[in-house]
């Protein structure tokens, strides 16, 4: 997505140029526009609500900074900051999930909101569809998972979509993670997926989870284990699927 201006394109390089949380809007009006945390804050929320009066009161300060940084006239600068902030002039609310965002649409009943949901939902809700196809990563999907309270290992004669998933911590030293990781890979097992997550109690110390292609209840899964049980300050073996 190309916006009006380099110096906006390299501001959101990491969302492949899209503004999408209420924190861009933030560095936009303090890394490009110059504006104080406060000051940029109250933009913010001004935009949120709608409210023109304090947004006109702020523009000739957020125009004056962005053309300060922009290298190019000040008519061609001021109109892409006028071009940005038009077209961007909403808030983006977080909700636990998509079909909760389409209800309180529904529910306001106000035309100046809009949620991202399916084309299922909106025709639940009985919502119109304002564009489809948004989303800017084409293979994006979304899991769902279903949990038991007892284990399901699959047979151990089971090879094909067989999937697990590890969480473990190591200590905080070179290699540690390293090390794990060439276990696993030495056991023929294909990591499909790590993340990591911080310890509440630990700075700097870290929770990893693990997805990986494989039937741990073969003899092969069981040694791992042994030998990352070794290695790891905590291992628990979150649960199993088969894909398909």
């Amino acid at each position: 997505h190309k916006n009006p201006s380099v110096i906006i394109d390299e501001l959101l390089k990491d969302n492949f140029g899209y503004l999408v949380y209420q924190e861009d809007i933030i560095k936009f009006l303090q890394q490009i526009c110059g504006l104080s945390g406060s000051d940029a804050d109250n933009v913010r929320r001004a935009i949120g609500r709608k409210d023109e009066a304090r947004l006109q009161k702020a523009l000739p300060d957020i125009l004056e900074g962005y053309c300060s940084k922009s290298d190019k006239p000040r008519d061609i600068a001021e109109s892409e900051a006028k071009e940005f902030i038009q077209a961007h002039g909403f808030d983006i609310i977080e909700c636990a999930n998509t079909a909760l965002s389409a209800l309180q649409v529904k529910e306001s009943n106000d035309g100046h909101i809009a949620a991202i949901a399916s084309e299922e939902t909106a025709s639940l809700y009985g919502l119109e569809i304002i564009e489809k196809n948004i989303n800017t990563n084409k293979n994006n999907t979304t899991r769902f998972a279903i949990f038991s309270k007892v284990r399901n290992l699959p047979a151990k004669e089971v090879k094909m979509g067989a999937n697990f998933i590890l969480v473990f911590t190591v200590k905080n030293e070179a290699g540690a993670l390293a090390k794990t990781l060439n276990i696993i890979g030495m056991h023929n097992f294909n990591m499909r997926n790590l993340k990591s997550r911080p310890l509440s109690s630990l700075m700097w110390n870290y929770y990893f989870f693990v997805e990986l292609e494989g039937n741990i209840n073969t003899n092969e899964g069981k040694q791992m284990l042994v030998e990352l049980g070794t290695l790891c300050d905590r291992l628990k073996l979150v649960g199993t699927y088969i894909s398909k």
